[in-house]
């Protein structure tokens, strides 16, 4: 069975928790192979708003840098340019 030896199920408490969905039904064809595994159910729904206000923030933070190294630039131009007089 794809020469597993002790594969990783990284999943939410919710989803490891429903009976017969996708969490205990690979657990169980798993079982019946004889393969052991180990259980991370720790990951955390994250909602849409808090995904919306995460890539905000990122987006906020990329227009700051990239607008702090245009400045940058061009104080470097000017600085060139003042230099030449």
């Amino acid at each position: 069975m794809l020469n597993m030896k002790k594969p990783l199920i990284v999943t939410d408490k919710f989803l490891r928790g429903m009976d017969n969905g996708p969490v205990a039904q690979t657990l169980s064809s798993l079982d019946e192979a004889g393969v052991s595994y180990v259980i991370f159910d720790g990951v955390e729904l994250i909602l849409r708003s808090e995904i919306l206000k995460q890539l905000k923030k990122s987006i906020w933070i990329m227009i700051v840098t990239v607008s702090s190294l245009l400045v940058v630039a061009l104080h470097t131009i000017v600085v060139r340019e003042l230099a030449l007089f």
